[in-house]
């Protein structure tokens, strides 16, 4: 379900080789704790867990496991929908996923005298996947909201906008929208400025803290497209300029870089291709708006938002249903809680422009100082979005940055334009020599298994190289970006067993008298009874020697050297030749490194006193 041809006219679905019975059709877990259970059961989340089992239950599993690490929940995935009355919320959505006849959504709306719309209203598509995952009861929130500039002022507003909070809360579990949809119609002359409606309404629903800056989840539609031109010329340059203004206000008010989509609500007049209309620019919708989505689920791992997604978009059979409401209070007749007071508080701040983030500041601020067209606009917009994804959430954090290193954590390439702006910040493109730091100097060193260390000898004769992530690694290496997480938490009832298993991670297999090891532990690796070692890796770059040993691996004369002076052959009871081989491994070891990971890692220690409490188990500590 990775999607659709860029070519094919129809929505996938029409074609189906086999029926399947929905009678044997399984639905997914509906809770994280089911999920869980479920996962456990089939060895998904264990460290050792065999990922080449590629039944279609496990890939479902493993998708729904995804979404939940990004905070997205595991019981449907959603799509916040957001835009005034008459935007075309309702002809959006019913074009997009093909919802015709009875089968429609019918947005609330909102007549010009008196806002009328004060709850937070989802409707729930439900759809299966019969041949992809052999799953049913798939389920599509999509929910309308109360809208914005409540004619009994900036108080109902603050009800009106905690109704989504509510909502969020008491149906969603407090997790994220897969989507934000945030709906502007293409004719509105007043969006851009600080004051406009469209900015006091994104700097509202950045309050709710429903907009994900680490995975964006935001994609901005413009409605009512054909009105800004018939002709191609026309239609092209003004489309054009429209989409770069909204771009640039959801940026600086959502702090995200969000793709815009133009779509024709009136769809009537517009020349077809198959299930889609063409724009006057030839562009094909809705498979535009599908496209923009599809790309934000595979940016932020969002597998399960993802499938869910594509199969209420395909032509297959859809149910619909009203699920959760939320009614706002009227701010004039019902008195507010102690939590709606402290949020209409942060509401009127947000509303107000007190809350800004000093990156997006900065980026708007180099942008307009060197007057960046769209395009590289687009890539600082983008940056910015880079930076957020790795953490890095205040200025402060610059320092700990490079170029390179930008490069090597998300496998992006940083442009000419985008160096520039983070030279301005004070980042620097630095060259790290792997070889000077800590531990990482290992790699085609020998390791002295007894002691659990390596050696500082050089076997191997080689000199530092560039990579193209800026760091200096040995020339008879190769380095790759990684993104993984592992963790350890190995309790052992004795010495022997921690051994076994830590030369188990390191490859090394051997049937000797463990008494002579003097390794004690490690990080993750504990026989204390006093205390349990939590440790996790994010590893996000690998180096290897694997593809030069026999080829370009040569060996120092040093080694060499030691190599020739070791007896020819081994006597045990001869106590000259077992002091030859002793000195030769404590200087060599007795194996060398091939390859190591590198990135962030973090210890926790968990005090006996907490384990033996029995209050909570070791997963809840």
């Amino acid at each position: 379900s990775s999607g659709i041809n860029a070519e094919w006219p129809l929505r996938p679905g029409y074609f189906e080789a086999t029926r399947i019975m929905s009678s044997s059709l399984k639905p997914p877990p509906r809770s994280l704790q089911s999920l869980k259970d479920e996962c456990m059961k089939r060895g998904l989340l264990n460290k050792d867990a065999d990922f080449s089992d590629e039944s279609k239950r496990n890939q479902l599993l493993l998708h729904m496991w995804n979404s939940h690490t990004i905070g997205r929940s595991v019981d449907r995935a959603s799509i916040l929908v957001v835009g005034s009355s008459g935007v075309g919320k309702s002809s959006t959505i019913n074009h997009l996923f093909d919802l015709k006849e009875k089968q429609t959504v019918c947005f609330a709306k909102t007549s010009d005298a008196c806002s009328e719309t004060r709850t937070t209203t989802e409707f729930l598509l439900e759809v299966n996947s019969p041949h992809h995952f052999e799953t049913s009861g798939l389920k599509l929130g999509l929910v309308d909201t109360p809208g914005f500039n409540d004619t009994e002022g900036s108080k109902q507003d603050a009800c009106n906008f905690y109704s989504i909070k509510k909502f969020y809360d008491q149906h969603m579990k407090g997790c994220r929208p897969n989507l934000v949809f945030v709906l502007v119609q293409a004719t509105d002359s007043r969006i851009q400025g600080r004051n406009s409606n469209l900015a006091k309404s994104l700097r509202c629903l950045k309050a709710l803290k429903l907009i994900d800056t680490k995975n964006p989840n935001v994609v901005a539609v413009l409605t009512w497209s054909c009105c800004l031109g018939e002709s191609e010329k026309k239609f092209t340059k003004n489309i054009s300029r429209k989409i770069q203004i909204v771009k640039e206000t959801i940026f600086q008010f959502l702090e995200v870089n969000a793709p815009v989509v133009a779509l024709e609500n009136d769809i009537e007049d517009l020349e077809l291709d198959g299930d889609y209309s063409i724009l006057p620019d030839g562009t094909r919708q809705v498979k535009n708006l599908y496209t923009a989505c599809l790309n934000l689920f595979k940016a932020n791992g969002d597998s399960y938002g993802q499938l869910i997604f594509n199969e209420a978009f395909s032509s297959g059979p859809k149910k619909l249903s009203v699920g959760g409401q939320i009614k706002a209070k009227n701010a004039n007749m019902e008195n507010l809680s102690k939590d709606e007071f402290h949020f209409f508080e942060f509401f009127s701040k947000a509303l107000e422009g007190g809350i800004s983030d000093p990156i997006v500041h900065e980026a708007q601020k180099f942008i307009n100082e060197e007057s960046l067209g769209n395009d590289e606009a687009s890539e600082i917009q983008c940056l910015v979005g880079l930076l957020k994804r790795i953490g890095i959430e205040d200025l402060s954090d610059m320092k700990y940055l490079s170029t390179k290193g930008i490069n090597l954590k998300t496998n992006e390439e940083v442009l000419p334009v985008g160096e520039k702006f983070l030279k301005k910040l004070g980042v620097k493109d630095t060259i790290v020599n792997i070889a000077a730091e800590n531990s990482a100097c290992v790699i085609g060193q020998g390791y002295n298994i007894f002691n659990d260390t390596a050696v500082p000898c050089k076997i191997f004769l080689c000199k530092d190289k560039v990579s193209k992530f800026g760091l200096a690694i040995p020339s008879i290496s190769n380095i790759s970006a990684v993104n993984e997480t592992r963790t350890f938490m190995n309790q052992y009832d004795n010495r022997k067993s921690l051994l076994i298993d830590r030369l188990s991670h390191l490859n090394v297999s051997l049937g000797v008298d463990y008494e002579e090891f003097s390794c004690t532990g490690r990080a993750g690796f504990s026989w204390s009874s006093s205390e349990m070692s939590f440790y996790m890796e994010e590893r996000i770059f690998e180096v290897n020697m694997d593809s030069f040993l026999g080829k370009a691996a040569d060996l120092t004369e040093d080694f060499k050297h030691d190599v020739k002076l070791l007896p020819v052959r081994f006597n045990i009871k001869d106590a000259a030749d077992r002091n030859h081989f002793e000195k030769f491994f404590n200087r060599w070891g007795q194996f060398y490194v091939s390859k190591i990971t590198g990135g962030g890692s973090i210890e926790l220690k968990i005090n006996s006193s907490a384990i033996n409490s029995g209050s909570q188990d070791i997963g809840t500590i």
